[in-house]
């Protein structure tokens, strides 16, 4: 588990409000960080099984 900041420059309302609005442009971050979390996770366990 990890958080991901959301807000932008002009701040962001709390998550359970519903004024939250978030910076979109970090949904992409958020999947960048998965994927090569999953694509790391996957080699280091090949290379266990290889050895």
């Amino acid at each position: 588990m990890f958080r991901l900041g959301v807000s932008s420059s002009n701040g962001c309302a709390p998550l359970h409000s519903s004024k939250f609005d978030p910076d979109e442009r970090a949904i992409a971050i958020g999947i960048k960080v998965i994927t090569e979390s999953i694509v790391k996770l996957n080699n280091e366990k090949i290379n266990t099984i290889g050895k």
